[in-house]
């Protein structure tokens, strides 16, 4: 770390108490760095909001803006001008199971190495994690890798990456092996009007894009601060989280890098999803519908 380089940590079980938050106290802090910690595994996790409370700390009065590309370049430019006048501390961000992150997040994280004195500890999961890597983000990463077995557990990882249990495919026992479509309206039924009345929004929009455009975070908060929905980023946030977490909407990967806010249902069930202040949302009839449009599309 102190020639450059970046720790990649791979090998059977958990690395995050025993290696990465053991190597983070006993190591990183007695060495003097600045060290914050990334949970990779939540899925609810805001890389934005972290590299703020960095800024907020390091560098009290420096604008994060809004974005991740702004809040970066805020904190390289306060890392360039500290080095310019003198010594300064070691920033060392220690990133837990980073394959498992949205790609575009690990792009970011790739730039984070990039810092002025700032080194990157990271943890991954899976083998075949370098291949997804682009070259120029192996680049930036700069990698050693340090093959560590701990044979630990995964509890606290499943628990934040799947909140609301095991998803199916992992678990034999569960119930809910049928398409998501077929419990919507029983979900849609106990959430608020105002998670019914942003369902509503994504539905039209993904309509008007023929099905399966997704939105971006920032579009859908001008439309849902016009229909009094929600008008921060923390109330639309919320909303959101608790929408993923019934499984009612999804992301995907946006061609810039960004993440599009989608409906995962076919173009009948979104139809009837974007009703939903005139008409209540019938399962039975969105389904013969959709065998009605299979049934034509294969004549």
């Amino acid at each position: 770390m102190r020639l450059g380089f970046s720790l990649l940590v791979q090998g059977c079980g958990s690395k995050r108490r025993t290696m990465l938050d053991g190597f983070a106290t006993e190591v990183l802090l007695p060495w003097g760095a600045s060290v914050l910690q990334v949970d990779g595994y939540n899925r609810h996790l805001s890389l934005v909001e972290c590299l703020r409370d960095v800024l907020e700390s390091l560098y009290p009065g420096t604008s994060p803006g809004t974005s991740v590309e702004s809040a970066l370049a805020a904190l390289r430019a306060a890392r360039a001008a500290a080095c310019a006048q003198g010594a300064i501390r070691p920033l060392v961000f220690v990133v837990h199971s980073l394959d498992v992150m949205p790609e575009a997040q690990q792009r970011h994280v790739a730039v984070l190495a990039t810092l002025p004195r700032a080194h990157l500890v990271a943890s991954v999961d899976s083998i075949w994690a370098p291949l997804a890597w682009q070259a120029h983000a192996l680049r930036d990463f700069n990698f050693v890798h340090v093959v560590a077995h701990t044979y630990e557990d995964y509890a606290v990882e499943a628990a934040a990456r799947y909140p609301g249990g095991k998803p199916a495919w992992a678990d034999p026992d569960s119930a809910r092996q049928e398409a998501p479509k077929a419990s919507v309206g029983l979900v849609l039924k106990h959430l608020t009007p105002n998670h019914r009345e942003l369902v509503e929004v994504i539905a039209r929009h993904q309509l008007e894009g023929g099905g399966r455009t997704g939105i971006s975070r920032s579009k859908l908060l001008i439309l849902t601060s016009q229909r009094m929905i929600a008008g921060t980023t923390a109330r639309l946030a919320t909303l959101l989280n608790e929408l993923q977490d019934h499984e009612i909407v999804a992301l995907k990967s946006a061609s810039d890098g960004g993440a599009l806010i989608y409906l995962p249902y076919d173009t009948n069930t979104v139809q009837r999803l974007s009703e939903l202040s005139t008409t209540p949302f019938d399962e039975e009839e969105s389904e013969e519908d959709g065998d009605a449009q299979s049934e034509q599309e294969e004549a």
